[in-house]
């Protein structure tokens, strides 16, 4: 692309129109999916440690005392970063 051509830049980088009835919003798309792809690595992340944690409590129960402590991470100081959860629960349907 010529370096003088800083409009049409701006037009394919923010998916705005850079002629009449002409739109390439290909790099936004990309950035949005690349958004949900993140949210999908984490809330999947935590769903597995929930499982885990679940499934060594039930060890833990089996073993007793002689059994290793399950530890629990907690989310609390990356709230903001952590998806929305409601949308991963038809995953944990049986």
């Amino acid at each position: 692309m010529p370096e003088n051509c800083e409009a049409m830049k701006e037009a394919l980088f923010f998916g705005l129109p850079y002629s009449p009835g002409r739109t390439d919003s290909r790099y936004p798309e990309y950035i949005d999916a690349l958004k949900l792809q993140t949210d999908d690595c984490i809330g999947f992340s935590i769903l597995i440690a929930q499982s885990l944690i679940s499934y060594g409590e039930r060890l833990t129960t089996r073993y007793g005392k002689g059994a290793p402590i399950i530890s629990q991470g907690s989310y609390d100081k990356a709230a903001d970063l952590v998806p929305d959860m409601s949308g991963y629960i038809d995953f944990l349907k049986k």
